[in-house]
């Protein structure tokens, strides 16, 4: 941020004070004054942009109620299940804006797919952009906010839809798909920017290859296509010369070169439907051209520091986009491996392999960092791939057009394209399946900027002991694998929507309770939240599962748990009607786990019948009770099953059905957790359990506003708790969900 506004100073923006050189000093003075004055121009900017997205947010009284909502489809990811719409919104409730604003909805099990560009009407709920928060877990509410999407919801009703004219990519989508002879998806992807017909399986092989760069129109394919153009101009200009019976120009064609090939990259740019990063790469484009054609000379710093600057100023919530950091490390990394290694210097093919060498060392941390994974198959993968796409995208785009301008053999020409990149995607499939090819490992900071450096000291110039150096910055990495000190154990509540995932570990060992909930089959929390989680806070073993009942928000992911590497033939599994009943204990890890329902010989699953266990050390203990409801905290507390603990679980996600005044009295627990989903349809917690709960003085915490939450018990003190959202990984945006009902339980 700071280098990118110094560039300003480059500009001679008159409003931007200077200081005068007047002693020996001012050079220093100058700097200083420069280096203040770009803080707070960056500092400003971006705390206004986040001002306005917080400010941007739904009104009250339209969460959660029955909306009008007018304005234009701008992107759409249809399959038969649900389709899932970006809206750029007009109004709201007839309520217009000034300044237009983007929600996310979802149609589940729709007639129609609809378009982009459409100017639609409809019914929807909303509430503002929101995703689970979790250690190594996926940043859902990042990517929306990176988006400027600041609400989310589903439809109720279409009110009208206008068809828009076909475009020119859906015409050319047309025409590729009637003549493909097969599925043109991985040629669509390459050529148009249309990755709806690639799978979960596709994006897994992608991910896992380190290729999925190469099939999402980005900055490098805006690079080859204006590459291609400036070489085609030059061997245009050159025969036009020598036609003439000139063997030179009489006139610099710079400019006519960079104007006719920004214009056609930025047809190319609308071709692929115009995604941002396409779009930022191309303003990018544009204004290197521009000042590499300027009569002033610019020195490749400084075009570098008004490219920045230019990023800043119109993509600022892009920062908060895995793409836009990327591509801004692999633009740097280039122009840093071409001075290092003076690449102009050298043939070609040493040249790439060096860059990608480079490139592949130098944004690893970045990798780690965004996506918690090392793709070991990255760089020979894309030693390859890269050559052949840059080499091939342009030959496919001309093909194109001639299979266009002579339909004759339009068939022939987009059959064999398809064939080629079909074939890629086959290689693709056996590489990613070969195992040991991704190494799962999400760094903590700390490390992880110390892995920067080791990369940045591999790559610079020699200096003393730099070999020494690079080892010293990669023991921070290498602890990461070393298994936590012993002494305390921890309670993990992990934030999976509107149910439950709770772990109780100790060193590098747990014991899971409740696996989260499923949605059409999928256990997305277990997968993108639990497991990721546990890979986190190195765990290597899940020596027991304790599944309080069998209710989808409870159990959902059983079947991928028992599928993972973490569980074995020794772990356990307790369920009421299995392992679990009145007056069971075990000891684990010097804990003790005690059952106090349901009672022996139960047949049955449901809420009532829910597992309660309590898990002590000597010191503190934990009450997990599940979905129980009234009538079983009646007979718990009759049969005099259940005392004061430290800290408890609210009984059924807080629901009003729970939680009695007799249970809050019994339990007088220290601090009491709600796993609730935000802003859920049950308006879990209820008012009036929360304020039975703070009539006792007890501390209430609630995976909805807080997102994960860490319980550390440590002999002796009391216990340690850290939410997610607040404490471990606190951002600005997170203040954009807080309950707007005012919810002190966060």
């Amino acid at each position: 941020m700071l280098l990118a506004f110094q560039s300003l100073y480059r500009l001679r923006y008159p409003f931007l004070p200077r200081i005068r050189r007047k002693s020996s000093y001012s050079g220093v003075l100058t700097g200083t004054g420069k280096v203040i004055q770009g803080v707070s121009i960056g500092i400003l900017w971006m705390a206004s942009v986040g001002h306005w997205y917080v400010v941007w947010q739904l009104p009250v009284n339209n969460i959660h109620q029955d909306v009008t909502v007018k304005g234009d489809i701008v992107e759409v990811d249809c399959d038969s299940d649900k389709q899932q719409l970006t809206i750029s919104v007009d109004s709201v409730d007839n309520e217009a804006y000034f300044i237009s604003r983007r929600i996310r909805v979802y149609e589940y099990e729709p007639n129609t797919c609809r378009t982009a560009g459409q100017g639609v009407s409809f019914t929807a709920r909303l509430k503002p952009a929101a995703g689970l928060a979790n250690p190594g877990g996926f940043d859902y509410q990042r990517l929306l906010v990176s988006k400027n999407i600041v609400a989310t919801g589903y439809v109720r009703a279409w009110h009208y839809w206008h068809q828009p004219s076909a475009s020119v990519r859906q015409q050319i989508k047309r025409f590729i798909i009637l003549h493909a002879g097969s599925d043109p998806k991985w040629l669509l992807a390459l050529l148009l920017g249309d990755r709806s017909g690639l799978s979960t399986k596709d994006w897994d092989i992608l991910q896992k290859t380190g290729t999925a760069h190469l099939f999402s129109v980005s900055g490098m394919h805006v690079g080859i296509i204006a590459t291609a153009l400036v070489l085609l101009a030059k061997i245009g200009v050159v025969v036009w010369s020598r036609w003439s019976g000139s063997l030179s120009p009489f006139r610099n064609v710079r400019r006519p070169i960079a104007v006719m090939v920004c214009l056609a990259a930025a047809g190319y740019v609308s071709l692929t439907g115009a995604a941002l990063p396409a779009v930022r790469a191309w303003v990018l484009l544009a204004i290197c051209f521009t000042l590499t054609t300027s009569a002033a000379s610019w020195s490749a710093r400084h075009i570098a520091l008004v490219m920045t600057t230019v990023c800043f100023i119109l993509f600022p919530l892009q920062v908060l986009s895995a793409g836009f950091v990327l591509s801004l490390a692999a633009v740097y990394s280039i122009w840093f491996l071409l001075w290092r290694y003076r690449l102009a210097a050298v043939s070609w093919w040493q040249a790439g392999i060096i860059m990608q060498v480079g490139l592949s060392l130098l944004l690893i941390p970045i990798t780690v960092s965004w996506f918690s994974l090392i793709s070991l198959l990255s760089l020979p993968v894309n030693l390859v791939l890269i050559p052949l796409i840059t080499l091939s995208l342009p030959w496919l785009l001309l093909s194109l057009g001639a299979a266009m301008l002579l339909p004759a053999c339009a068939s022939d020409v987009i059959s064999y394209s398809v064939a080629l990149l079909n074939a890629v995607a086959v290689v693709l499939e056996h590489v990613a399946a070969q195992p040991g090819g991704v190494l799962q490992r999400d760094l903590p900071p700390g490390p992880l900027l110390m892995l920067m450096i080791a990369m940045l000291l591999l790559v610079m110039p020699a200096v003393p002991y730099r070999k020494r150096c690079v080892m010293l910055c990669l023991l921070p990495v290498l602890m990461v694998w070393v298994p936590h000190r012993s002494d305390r154990w921890f309670l993990h509540v992990f934030d999976v929507g509107q149910g439950t995932a709770l772990a109780v570990t100790r060193g590098d060992r747990a014991i899971l309770i409740d696996t989260g909930p499923a949605f059409n089959e999928n256990a997305f929390a277990m997968e993108n939240a639990v497991l990721p989680a546990l890979t986190r806070l190195n765990i290597r073993h899940v020596d027991g599962v304790i599944v309080s009942h069998s209710d989808n928000d409870h159990a959902g992911g059983v079947n991928v748990l028992r599928r993972h590497a973490l569980t074995h033939q020794h772990t356990f599994w307790h369920t009421p009607v299995s392992g679990c009943q009145q007056g069971t204990q075990f000891q684990w890890q010097s804990l003790t786990f005690y059952y106090h329902w349901p009672m022996p010989g139960n047949q049955t699953n449901d809420n009532a019948s829910s597992c309660v266990v309590t898990v002590k050390d000597g010191d503190h203990s934990v009450l997990l009770p599940g979905d129980i409801e009234r009538t079983t905290e009646y007979r718990l507390l009759a049969q005099q099953e259940i005392h004061a603990t430290t800290l408890l679980i609210a009984p059924h996600h807080g629901s009003q059905t729970s939680s009695t005044k007799a249970w809050v009295k019994a339990t007088q627990p220290d601090t009491v957790i709600f796993t609730t989903g935000y802003l859920n349809r049950w308006q879990f917690p209820s008012d009036v359990v929360k304020a039975r709960y703070q009539e006792t003085g007890a501390r209430q915490v609630n995976t909805a506003t807080s997102g994960y939450i860490r319980v550390a018990f440590t002999s002796g003190t009391p216990p340690l708790i850290q939410r997610y959202r607040q404490d471990l990984a606190p951002a600005w945006y997170h203040e954009a969900i807080l309950s707007p009902k005012g919810d002190h339980s966060n």
